[in-house]
């Protein structure tokens, strides 16, 4: 593994360093359906985990 790869988590594999770019250049597409109401979250994803 290389150095700028430790510590990606979350299901998109993104970097800490990625995020803020990612949210700059995509805010007005996150921003819009929260203000009109039309926003429906994704399910959530569901792990078992034996005991």
């Amino acid at each position: 593994m290389r150095g700028e790869e430790q510590g990606v988590g979350g299901a998109d594999k993104m970097s800490c360093e990625h995020l803020l770019p990612w949210l700059r250049a995509n805010k007005d597409d996150l921003i819009s359906p929260l203000m009109d109401g039309s926003y429906r979250p994704n399910s959530v994803r569901q792990v078992k985990i034996p005991k």
